[in-house]
């Protein structure tokens, strides 16, 4: 005859598995362009960031990162009902390139992966531009990409990280 299982003892907590994404502090402001800095990261980690409104909504949010080993990676994001499959197209200046569409969460869609250069020199530039995504109805929407003040941003971080 088998014993009767006892109830298993209670265990202390266990750490999570993956860390948790570290709040960040804004460090400095260049104009519209923001760097912020992960608050408990055991070096620097910063990236520059940018909120553009359309009207009273924040419309874009634009986050460039310099790793450490690598080239620069964005975060990028966009209002949800747009064509997922036309992405987004950056015009600065002269440059334009149209970027895919990474993945959609309750928020926006984020576009997501290295940055080419040409883009990190047309932002450099200091012209304004724009992000052009279309609605589902195919709809062409301007979201305004400001690119004065990036210059400097970008040069504060280009060391921190």
């Amino acid at each position: 005859m088998n014993a009767p299982l006892a109830a298993p003892k209670p265990r202390k907590a266990e750490a999570p598995a993956a860390l948790a994404p570290q709040p960040a502090k804004v460090a400095a402001v260049f104009g519209t362009w923001k760097t912020e800095c992960a608050e408990k990261a055991p070096k620097p980690n910063c990236q520059v960031i940018v909120r553009s409104a359309v009207g009273d909504q924040i419309a874009l949010v634009l986050g460039i990162a310099r790793p450490t080993k690598g080239g620069a990676r964005m975060q990028m994001a966009v209002p949800l009902g747009l064509a997922i499959d036309k992405g987004v197209t950056i015009k600065v200046g002269v440059y334009s390139n149209t970027f895919p569409i990474s993945r959609c969460t309750a928020q926006g869609c984020l576009v997501e992966g290295e940055v080419p250069q040409a883009f990190i020199e047309a932002l450099q530039k200091g012209n304004g531009g724009a992000a052009i995504i279309y609605s589902s109805d195919s709809q062409t929407i301007k979201l305004p990409l400001p690119a004065k003040s990036f210059a400097e941003a970008y040069a504060s971080i280009s060391t921190t990280n």
